[in-house]
């Protein structure tokens, strides 16, 4: 599958293995103070494959790419995503990775997606701050407590149509 990674998440996890190497993975986050907390209400997490951990400590963003994927995989108590390689610049993406926070449209309830073309990826929430993972299909929508948007893809890439009330 090939997923556009238009923005992830605040929060940065890193695990040394035993026999050496290192898993990093991003998800969603609420930053308080000088570090970024999970307060996951949904928990998922995007995996970056080799290709994808060399690209993330070099200079070239992860995000504003197409990206390879093994497809959004639900385990028990977490949904998880990875990123294996960069696709070739002619593929087109099925879904685009999108993470936004409550200054997008507002804070975001349950129903404030467009299920049909929007898998939630993570969410994480403290107050009233929010940052939620989404998985999308081009003009998927959102509706807040102060606006809505759609998600609109051009050329491979993607931004959002808001409309504020």
């Amino acid at each position: 599958m090939v997923i556009f990674v238009h923005s992830l998440g605040s929060l940065w996890q890193q695990k040394t293995l035993p026999a050496g190497g290192v898993r990093i993975w991003n998800t969603t986050g609420i930053r308080d103070g000088p570090r970024v907390r999970s307060c996951a209400k949904v928990f998922g997490q995007v995996k970056l494959g080799a290709r994808a951990r060399a690209e993330a400590g070099g200079s070239r963003s992860l995000a504003g790419a197409a990206w390879t994927t093994d497809g959004l995989v639900d385990v028990p108590h977490a949904r998880k995503l990875a990123l294996l390689c960069r696709a070739p610049l002619a593929a087109t993406p099925e879904l685009y990775l999108v993470t936004v926070t409550e200054d997008l449209v507002g804070l975001l309830e349950p129903d404030s997606f467009d299920a049909s073309g929007t898998a939630l990826m993570s969410f994480s929430a403290w107050r009233s701050r929010q940052e939620v993972m989404f998985l999308m299909r081009p003009f998927s929508w959102l509706r807040g407590s102060k606006g809505s948007a759609v998600l609109v893809a051009n050329g491979g890439k993607c931004d959002w149509n808001v409309t504020k009330w």
